[in-house]
């Protein structure tokens, strides 16, 4: 198992984090039902260790309030996978041998517990692959339709709940915003529900996995850092969050100006293939996007911005710029 997916599997090990799930991705009202101080992972025994379950993909039993047992399939597909038209296959033999395991150990058993399988999907396009098993099934006489296994798993697809996820602060919420982070400021916001998440002592050390995850997820975007995930220990936790706060804000200023200066060459292009007048005019008008945005994040205060707005002053569209002035006041 590589080191990506065993920090993945860690914190989805974690009760914090597949309560999250459940309650705000899952199925509706499952979360309610559920005792999560009783949540146990029960892969390995089950299954073993190899040959029988992939090591990334988790097994678990929670009681239910009433005592009753439900037992959990999570399947984490991390981005980059290789995924198979048969996966939802890979899901049933799961639930028929936590069955057939049960009923070895336990020759008494009349009633098998229910299984709820879930597939984490983490890519950043959406998940297409059958999610039930009547997809799979060739055609057959409509006479033999109720002798044919019903079976479909539940799908938590990352790239679709992006947007919904921004807006959030609990773990599972955190974990797909890391992984669905496209800009900088997608990995700022990540990093400062990571922060509000380890102000509370009891939530450090998973604030403190978040932390690595974001790192390992964002490895090419915060190349420049030379941070590695292992290095994030619960004695530096704070200071490698105020430590990474402060190179992100840099790294967004040096984004800001090149954002400005990029506005200006690609008006030039576009006034080349345009004409002139209407290609600066929209080189102009981006540039301006790019500093207003920044001011309104809060990382550019008021006078540089209205100084750098009003550098575009003179070229013949100062209604436009003034009219970007106006929002300043």
């Amino acid at each position: 198992m590589s080191s990506q997916d065993s920090i993945y599997k860690n914190l989805f090990s974690q009760p914090e984090v597949l309560e999250s799930l459940l309650r705000y991705y899952g199925p509706p009202e499952l979360a309610t039902l559920l005792d999560f101080q009783t949540l146990e992972d029960v892969g390995s025994d089950l299954l073993g260790e190899h040959g029988q379950k992939r090591q990334s993909d988790l097994i678990f039993k929670i009681r239910f309030h009433d005592k009753r047992f439900l037992y959990l399939v999570l399947l984490l597909e991390i981005q980059g996978s290789q995924y198979k038209d048969m996966l939802v296959l890979r899901m049933l033999e799961y639930i028929t041998l936590i069955w057939k395991k049960i009923t070895e150990r336990d020759k008494t058993v009349k009633k098998l517990p229910p299984v709820l399988p879930i597939l984490l999907h983490t890519g950043n396009r959406p998940f297409t692959k059958p999610t039930r098993l009547k997809s799979l099934l060739a055609g057959y006489p409509s006479f033999l339709e109720k002798f044919q296994p019903q079976f479909e798993f539940f799908l938590v697809d990352e790239c679709l709940l992006a947007p919904l996820a921004k807006h959030r602060l609990d773990p599972t919420s955190i974990l797909i915003s890391s992984n669905q982070a496209k800009s900088l400021d997608d990995i700022q916001l990540a990093l400062d529900h990571i922060d509000k998440l380890a102000s509370s002592q009891e939530l450090q050390e998973l604030a403190r996995q978040l932390l690595r995850w974001l790192i390992k997820v964002s490895k090419k975007e915060l190349a420049d850092l030379e941070l590695e995930p292992e290095t994030i220990e619960p004695e530096n936790l704070k200071e490698n969050l105020v430590m990474l706060q402060e190179n992100l804000r840099k790294m967004r200023h040096q984004e800001y100006e090149r954002g400005v200066i990029f506005g200006r060459e690609e008006g030039r292009e576009e006034g080349r293939e345009k004409g002139r007048e209407e290609g600066l005019r929209i080189g102009i008008i981006k540039a301006l996007d790019t500093i207003y945005q920044f001011y309104s994040d809060g990382d550019v205060n008021h006078g540089k911005t209205k100084s750098r707005m009003e550098s575009f002053l003179g070229q013949g569209f100062d209604d436009l710029v003034k009219s970007y002035l106006e929002k300043l006041a």
